[in-house]
């Protein structure tokens, strides 16, 4: 059996009867304007146009990201598809309803945007209504490649622009007769409840074809050129100001005098007809056809002035990717400039990539949870790159690395979680020139630019206060690769803040079988120190030091300079490098 609402799709009810009458009135009262009061629906019947709304809370409102008037005009921008009004001088004859743009795979003109943004918002509670009026040709028919266009993105006057060009003295009529009909959204946010969430307050424009919102209290930036007519599920208002600028109106609709209503048109002014209910479906949506985003296959190609836009749904691009926005340096968008992609979770757990042209450098985002911990990577090709990991995420506590291809490399470290208490590690890199064998002692690593490159100094800066030895106090060691000699300089202790410099210099043993040999027994009393030093197999913290230096045998000679230093800072510690048997002293 046929129910309530299949009845009323295919014929109106008297009530429906009595208001498709007072419209007419309307029209006869104002012959030259061009009011829409009703349009035929997909069954081919009569409708009102306010009758065509049904108020629908969106289902699934977590998966569209629906929580602001914003996420909610950019939901319904990017699920439809646009079509342009098949002659943009004429009002429309047919106004589906939105279940039925549903079927259609989601294409739809400005007037079934704007009737399905509406339907969705009185569904939420807000005060939105539908306007009928006039705009620009890159409005109508959504070119965003337009220079004109800037203005969604608050880079141009286009509303000034269009005021002069239309001329201050045209009557409405002589607008209605010259401009291009467009159908856009209205929303008063003055008393509403959702207020206090939003990033906008007052009253706005909607812009449903494409998400943008305009407040009417930045006039310059309003692109609309007319209003004629604003409806909602309950009622119908003709707009009598002669203004000839959407700037200039009152959007006042309870003044008489400014906006008259369709529902208390005829007969006494205390006789007021309740506006027939919607004969419209509720907006159905599917939790599939929410996860698609863009109807009907999940992906959607946008031309912008200078620009590309390709979205896509999630699981719908083979690399997983939602959205690519690249930049052009031209109109016809052929010179690209920069490319940038956002990905949904993949496996290297990357999220965002930038790739800019000139001057070349690619840059990647991570989720936390990639194998190495990286948070960010940058990278000139050719030249640097730069590498950031989340704190914590790794045991040596490295935080931050950066290097010079075939120069230099910088690493940082949360000391915090660094076993020897290292804050910055320095390597200082020269390219290896000779195929020959090289000695134990020079380190080798892979590099970009060169198959392989020659470490030649490592500086490591420690914070002594977490390092966790006792009464060592060291602050700095310097590996000269290309001597044999290590350089320590430390505190003598906190109290005192004496500097005690350390020399340790290499001694070429007589033969390899002695250069492989490292024993306790060889290492004299006084030398002990020096192998507690190079002793990596005991002590996983100096695995470096030993894959640099084993099987050297060293001597130690020792310099030590105290110096009374109340303040140490870089200039002074520098000072004493330069000048290891000169006194320094600091005022305090």
């Amino acid at each position: 059996p046929k129910d309530h609402f299949s009845l009323r799709r295919a014929k109106n009810t008297p009530q429906e009867v009595f208001f498709l009458t007072c419209a007419e009135e309307f029209q006869s009262e104002h012959p030259c304007r061009k009011l829409l009061f009703k349009a035929k629906n997909e069954y081919n019947v009569e409708k009102l146009v306010c009758t065509t709304l049904r108020p629908t809370l969106i289902p699934f409102p977590e998966l569209g990201g629906c929580d602001t008037i914003e996420s909610y005009a950019v939901f319904v921008a990017q699920f439809l598809q646009y079509e342009r009004l098949t002659d943009l001088c004429q009002l429309p004859l047919y106004l589906p309803s939105s279940m039925q743009i549903l079927k259609w795979n989601g294409t739809a003109d400005c007037f079934d945007y704007s009737t399905f943004l509406v339907s969705v918002l009185l569904g939420s509670g807000y005060d939105a209504y539908v306007v009928q009026g006039y705009a620009p040709i890159c409005i109508c028919e959504r070119d965003r490649t337009c220079p004109d266009y800037l203005f969604a993105k608050g880079k141009s006057d286009l509303g000034a622009a269009i005021s002069v060009e239309t001329g201050a003295t045209e009557t409405r009529d002589e607008i209605g007769s010259t401009q291009l009909i467009h159908c856009w959204v209205f929303v008063n946010l003055t008393n509403s409840q959702h207020a206090k969430n939003e990033n906008y307050t007052g009253m706005i424009f909607i812009e449903p074809t494409t998400g943008d919102v305009y407040p009417l209290s930045a006039q310059e930036r309003i692109p609309y050129i007319g209003v004629e007519t604003v409806w909602n599920a309950k009622n119908h208002w003709i707009n009598l100001q002669e203004t000839n600028t959407v700037q200039n109106i009152s959007f006042d609709l309870t003044n008489r005098e400014l906006w008259r209503p369709l529902n208390n048109s005829k007969g006494s002014s205390d006789l007021v007809h309740e506006m027939p209910t919607s004969w419209a479906d509720k907006i159905s949506l599917l939790e599939e056809s929410v996860q698609l985003r863009y109807l009907p296959e999940g992906e959607r190609f946008l031309l912008d002035y200078k620009m590309k836009v390709e979205l896509f749904a999630e699981g719908v691009h083979p690399d997983g990717i939602l959205s690519r926005v690249s930049s052009f340096n031209d109109v016809a968008r052929t010179d690209l400039i920069c490319c940038k992609e956002v990905y949904e979770k993949r496996r290297r757990k990357d999220y965002l990539s930038v790739r800019i042209r000139e001057p070349r450098k690619i840059q990647e985002i991570f989720y936390p949870g990639h194998k190495d911990g990286i948070s960010s990577y940058t990278v000139i090709p050719g030249k640097s790159q730069s590498i950031l990991f989340y704190l914590d995420a790794r045991i040596d506590g490295l935080v931050k690395q950066e290097e010079e291809f075939g120069e230099l490399v910088v690493k940082e470290y949360n000391n915090n979680n660094n076993v020897e208490g290292t804050v910055k590690r320095v390597l200082t890199l020269t390219k290896n020139e000779s195929d020959e064998i090289i000695d134990d002692c020079v380190l080798l690593i892979p590099s970009f630019t060169h198959d392989k490159v020659r470490v030649v100094k490592v500086v490591d800066t420690f914070d002594y206060t977490t390092r966790g030895i006792p009464n060592d106090y060291l602050y700095k060691r310097t590996y000269d690769l290309e001597h044999g000699l290590i350089e320590e300089r430390k505190f003598q202790n906190i109290g005192s803040k004496q500097i005690i410099k350390q020399v340790y210099e290499k001694e070429i043993c007589s033969s390899k079988a002695d250069e492989g040999r490292k024993m306790m027994n060889e290492v004299s009393c006084d030398e002990k120190q020096i192998y507690e030093l190079i002793d990596a197999r005991k002590r996983n913290e100096y695995n470096f030091v030993y894959s640099c230096l084993d099987p050297l045998s060293l001597a130690r000679e020792e310099i030590i300079n105290i110096a009374a230093i109340p303040v140490i800072s870089d200039e002074d510690i520098n000072n004493i490098e330069t000048n290891p048997t000169k006194s320094f002293k600091i005022e305090p």
